[in-house]
């Protein structure tokens, strides 16, 4: 998968719209340690590894924390993300997330303001840390990412009482656990909730693939009740903007609702869309 490349027509938020809807991948995050599916061509786990190595290089620069530390948490974070349990919330998932940031970042966010350099920082940092601990069993998965991303933290002496960096991760990393689109928010953290969620902007076809990975994730549940929470929790996303940022909106707020509705009249009927169709 080839890294996205800055466009110099991307002037306002119409054009850098355009540019991410059309380099939306296909993929879902489908993964295994030895190959995933990006899409209609099939890229080796180390292609996933080493694009990840790179921003993770990126996001750890200037924290004062030694080469052999950085490593030791990435390979705990990339097996974390490798777990046989997980089928969507895996590496292709972070990586998906950081490319669709990497167009937005090199096309400098017409029309809202760039990032700040922490904020630059603190949207990768929660982004390897934001599913870092991910347990389909349990309610506190966002804690306790939030908790080990803060023990990362404490063995580099980076210290809540001098570190907005820190306070910024953390309030990004529980974000995530009710998904509220709150204009007020900083660009940032809008911007990563959004990335978080392109997921659900994809093509219906690619959009199925991603509702069964989900589905694998929670066989354990049985499929009526399975059906009828999901259904629900996705009713609750039509409630309310689905993405932050205006960019991010008006590439895919259409698509996703479409798929969401789409998604809940099929669950409604006790349809798993890619697993039953």
């Amino acid at each position: 998968m080839s890294a996205p490349r800055n466009d110099p027509t991307a002037t306002n938020v119409d054009d850098l719209s355009r540019i991410i809807a059309s380099f939306h991948l296909v993929g879902s995050g489908n993964f295994n340690p030895s190959a995933f599916e990006g899409g209609p061509q099939v890229a080796p786990a180390v292609q996933v590894r080493e694009n990840l190595v790179q921003h993770w290089t990126r996001a750890t620069r200037h924290l004062g924390s030694s080469a052999a530390i950085n490593n030791a948490w990435f390979q705990r974070i990339w097996e974390a993300h490798s777990d046989s349990a997980r089928y969507y919330h895996t590496a292709v998932h972070l990586q998906e997330m950081l490319s669709f940031y990497d167009l937005v970042r090199k096309n400098d966010f017409p029309p809202e303001p760039s990032c700040s350099p922490e904020e630059d920082q603190a949207i990768l940092l929660s982004t390897f840390f934001h599913d870092a601990v991910y347990d389909v069993h349990s309610g506190t998965n966002e804690e306790d990412s939030a908790k080990l991303f803060e023990s990362f933290c404490d063995e580099i002496g980076l210290d809540a009482s001098n570190s907005s960096l820190r306070l910024l991760v953390v309030d990004y990393i529980l974000a995530t656990k009710k998904h509220e689109v709150v204009a007020d928010n900083p660009l940032a953290q809008r911007l990563f909730l959004d990335l978080d969620i392109t997921v659900l902007g994809k093509e219906w076809q690619a959009y199925c693939q991603y509702a069964a990975l989900i589905r694998k994730e929670y066989s354990y549940v049985g499929k009526p009740v399975y059906c009828e929470k999901r259904a629900d929790i996705l009713e609750s996303f039509l409630l309310n903007p689905i993405y932050g940022t205006q960019v991010m909106r008006q590439a895919f707020e259409d698509q996703a609702r479409s798929n969401l509705r789409q998604e809940i009249k099929s669950l409604r009927n006790g349809v798993i869309p890619g697993e039953d169709e």
